[in-house]
């Protein structure tokens, strides 16, 4: 399981674009610890681009870890897509030997990291914690039960599913897999 919350008094951390308009959400309500949570929930009409994603998350190349939303339902879950390329600075000393790179498995950390990555875009989308860019930044809490079975190559693409197991009022616990 992955706990993410925020951490006030933050400036600079991006900036959080305004929604659309039409895009169709629903709300539930949720009770932890006294503290109601507001969380929208449903398969959204439209999914985040890649500009939007840049716009949620601090990060930039070579850390910007998440290609594509592929699914989001708000307050739910989401499935991301990220690619894994001989281009990216894990490989850097291997470039030259492009058959010695391919044969090397791409960090665990940086799979632990984009599948974080996804987490946080699913707890910023789902309207969680109140999250301000202007004062709040994201941090990663805890990561437990966690297992690695297999490593991915340049030429694949991880897909992070991650859920919400559960919200509190200004952070979360998600649980989920990488294929």
């Amino acid at each position: 399981m992955l706990a993410l919350g925020r951490r006030d008094g933050a400036e600079g951390a991006g900036h959080l674009p305004q929604r659309a308009e039409g895009e169709r959400r629903g709300e539930a309500r949720v009770r932890n610890r006294g503290a109601a949570v507001t969380l929208t929930a449903g398969l959204d009409t439209t999914l985040p681009t890649h500009e939007r994603i840049k716009g949620l998350l601090p990060h930039r190349y070579p850390m910007l870890l998440v290609d594509a939303v592929r699914e989001l339902r708000a307050g739910e879950s989401i499935r991301a897509a990220k690619a894994v390329t001989l281009d990216e600075p894990a490989y850097a000393r291997t470039r030259r030997g492009a058959a010695r790179a391919a044969s090397q498995g791409y960090p665990t950390s940086l799979v632990i990291e984009s599948f974080c990555q996804t987490a946080g875009i699913l707890f910023m989308e789902s309207g969680l914690g109140g999250y301000d860019p202007h004062r709040h930044v994201l941090l990663f809490g805890a990561l437990a039960g966690c297992r690695v079975t297999g490593a991915a190559f340049p030429g694949d693409v991880l897909t992070h599913h991650a859920r919400i197991v559960k919200a509190f009022s200004d952070s979360a616990v998600f649980a989920g897999e990488v294929a």
